[in-house]
């Protein structure tokens, strides 16, 4: 009697044979890769960049010329108000304020604005200057945690007595950006 290969069994044996040998050889040849991590280059950004030690020169007027004295007025320190009576010819009142870039952030000024009236200036002379004598301008700089002491005054010029009381209204502004 002669044996029956069973060709269809043998196949589907082998089948699952290469099957699973493919299966370990897939496994051996795959890992997966990971790669996990943090890091912090320098600081945080941190913009800081306000008015601080208003400091009046004993050569400005004093007592009942001054109605208000220069005062940091906002929360942020950013804005400065004062109000005064000039009467009499090279009057003025003058102060200094510090310029400060507590952020760690390079600044620089981008623009420089005045406002003071045709008229104003007939009476007034307003400077704003760096404590050196320097003028404020546009383009300086203001490197991060520094400071610049900056000068502002305001004098009386007009040589003849005034008929009557003028106000005048003056601003001066500094918009400082990121360098």
């Amino acid at each position: 009697m002669e044996k029956k290969i069973n060709y269809p069994g043998i196949t589907i044996f082998l089948l699952a044979i290469s099957i699973l040998a493919m299966s370990i050889g897939f496994a051996v040849r795959s890992e997966k890769l990971r790669i996990n991590g943090s890091t912090t280059i320098g600081e945080s950004p941190r913009w800081n960049v306000h008015f601080e030690n208003i400091e009046v020169s004993q050569n400005s007027v004093f007592g009942e010329s001054v109605r208000k004295p220069a005062t940091i007025i906002n929360n942020e320190s950013t804005f400065i108000n004062y109000d005064v009576v000039l009467t009499s010819y090279n009057d003025s009142y003058e102060f200094t304020v510090d310029l400060v870039n507590e952020g760690n952030i390079n600044a620089r000024i981008s623009s420089v604005m005045y406002t003071l009236s045709d008229e104003a200036k007939k009476y007034l002379d307003y400077s704003i200057e760096y404590e050196d004598g320097t003028k404020v301008l546009e383009g300086d700089e203001l490197p991060k945690r520094s400071k610049k002491k900056i000068k502002v005054k305001l004098q009386n010029i007009f040589k003849q007595d005034v008929v009557g009381e003028k106000q005048f209204d003056i601003s001066f502004a500094l918009e400082v950006v990121q360098k």
